[in-house]
């Protein structure tokens, strides 16, 4: 009994099953397709005959309508003629337009003498409102407001033009009155005239899109006024209202996530400005940080704030619209390839700008060897090093490079000035001291050498002919170093000379016949000219080209 009574449950429960899915099935068949005319639904057929399914039945119903409707020779009155047994047909004169089936009357849920009237009565009205839309009057007065709605259109634009140009005009002559008498930040950052125009330009995106919006309004009342096109106008508004509507649901929906990004923009902005305002005093010395140099500020601040900017990145993009969808994540997977592929050599010269920046191995204006270049630093950065060389160029190297090579600084800015040299060989039978006491006197004839700071000489080596001396002199503050090293090596030249000393170098093979001086008689030899100075510390008087 037990087992009967289980298989009873089961065959229960499976004709349930089956039950439920012949009706789920049936609801998912029971379709209406429409009969439209004009792009308006007449009625609606859902009954299959014979083999001819509902959708296309509709659609050969349409046809049957279109034709009596724009006939004028057929009557708009519909009538119900009796055919076949349970068969009514629906004539428009002679014209055969739809025929009431059984089918149609089960599927309805009426009597077909029910259903037949109410498809009748739905065709008469259906023919009467098309052929009144396109009657000769209807037709002039759809041409009138045709024309009306053009006109209206042109002076809505010529006016929108107008309005905005003179508004435009107006606000930013005002805005230039507010910004002129007050030194902010606005005024800093954008000139008078630069303000004038971002003002206007705003101007005319706000009449650009007006423009649009007339435009778009206008044409739809067109295709609305005429029958054959006023579907398309209620299609045309009903995917504008689809669009602004899903707009305006997104923007809904992602309200606080926006509002988060907002706060997350606004709250790292005024970091940044924070750690700006911080490093500046640091740099101009007015915060002290032990075992902090000022030289470091600028790039500690970038560093800082790059780090910032990309924590704020990395809590912000959750939030951002659309970050999950697959078209998002592609791009940022795609632009993190080109950063990987493409950093190679800017990750290398940043860090070796950072390692230069803490190395403290230079600064902006020292003198400087790197490899082949002997150059004053004209500007460093994260990147490159820039040096002003001799014949006034501008060479840029980049820190990579700079960090692999050897650097040598001329400038000892903890000690003093910068000092310049010049070097000679003097044979032995010239005494030290006369040769540094010429060559500091040509140091105190040389422009641009310091006054204060006494020059000096260097016995460097006793070489196999000749003995080799250094002149070194302080050169001061903002005189060119090469136009002072020339000088020097001139002077030093002429005070040789002078005194009848010869020099030695470059090379030296056996004693001259006489010595290889210049006499004082001709240094100024044709075509140089002569002029008189004297020397402001020995009072002896000398002549320099002039």
């Amino acid at each position: 009994m037990s087992r009967i009574r289980c298989f009873g449950q089961l065959s229960l429960l499976i004709s349930l099953v089956i039950g439920v899915f012949v009706l789920s099935s049936e609801c998912q068949e029971q379709k209406t397709y429409p009969v439209t005319l004009s792009g308006h639904t007449v009625i609606e057929i859902g009954y299959s005959f014979n083999v001819v399914p509902p959708e296309q039945r509709a659609q050969m119903i349409s046809e049957r309508l279109r034709k009596a409707a724009d006939d004028p020779t057929v009557p708009a009155s519909i009538k119900l003629v009796p055919s076949d047994p349970g068969i009514i047909d629906l004539m428009a004169g002679q014209n055969h337009l739809v025929s009431v089936l059984p089918g149609d009357a089960a599927y309805a849920g009426v009597p077909s003498e029910t259903l037949a009237r109410q498809w009748a009565g739905a065709l008469d009205k259906a023919i009467r409102e098309y052929r009144g839309e396109r009657s000769w009057a209807k037709r002039i007065e759809q041409s009138l407001l045709s024309l009306v709605t053009v006109a209206g259109v042109i002076f809505l634009l010529f006016a929108i033009r107008s309005a905005t140009m003179r508004l435009g005009t107006t606000i930013a002559a005002r805005v230039e009155q507010r910004v002129a008498g007050v030194h902010s930040q606005v005024a800093a950052i954008l000139p008078r005239n630069q303000l004038h125009l971002l003002v206007i330009a705003a101007f005319k995106l706000l009449r650009f899109v007006l423009s649009i919006a007339v435009l778009v309004f206008g044409f739809q009342l067109l295709l609305y006024f005429f029958p054959g096109t006023r579907y398309l106008a209620s299609q045309l508004w009903n995917s504008i209202a689809a669009s602004v509507y899903a707009f305006a649901t997104s923007a809904w929906n992602h309200a606080p996530a926006i509002g988060f990004l907002v706060i997350v923009v606004i709250t790292t902005w005024y970091l940044l400005k924070a750690l700006r305002f911080f490093f500046r005093r640091v740099a101009e010395g007015n915060i002290a940080i032990e075992g902090f140099r000022p030289s470091w500020a600028s790039t500690t601040q970038r560093l800082v704030s790059i780090l910032l900017v990309v924590l704020a990145i990395l809590i912000a993009y959750p939030y951002i619209p659309g970050s999950e969808s697959p078209a998002f994540k592609g791009v940022s997977i795609f632009l993190g390839l080109l950063v990987s592929l493409g950093s190679t050599g800017l990750v290398s010269n940043v860090v070796g700008g950072i390692m230069l920046t803490y190395m403290d191995q230079f600064r902006v204006g020292d003198m400087i060897r790197v490899g082949d270049f002997l150059a004053r630093v004209h500007k460093t950065s994260m990147l490159t090093t820039e040096l002003h060389t001799r014949k006034n160029e501008i060479v840029t190297i980049p820190n990579s490079v700079i960090l692999s090579q050897e650097v040598t600084n001329l400038s000892s800015s903890s000690e003093g000035d910068l000092v310049i040299n010049s070097t000679v060989g003097i044979g032995y039978d010239t005494p030290w001291r006369q040769v540094e006491s010429i060559m500091k006197l040509a140091a105190s004839r040389t422009p641009g050498v310091s006054r204060t700071a006494e020059p000096f000489v260097y016995t460097m080596s006793l070489n196999q002919f000749e003995i080799t001396h250094e002149l070194n002199a302080h050169l001061e503050k903002g005189a060119s170093y090469w136009a002072t090293k020339s000088e020097l090596n001139r002077n030093v030249l002429d005070a040789f000379n002078e005194f009848g000393v010869q020099i030695m170098t470059p090379s030296y093979e056996g004693d001259p016949e006489s010595s290889k001086i210049v006499p004082k008689s001709r240094w100024f030899a044709a075509p140089a000219g002569a002029q008189e100075q004297t020397d402001g510390k020995s009072g002896q008087s000398f002549k320099q080209a002039g």
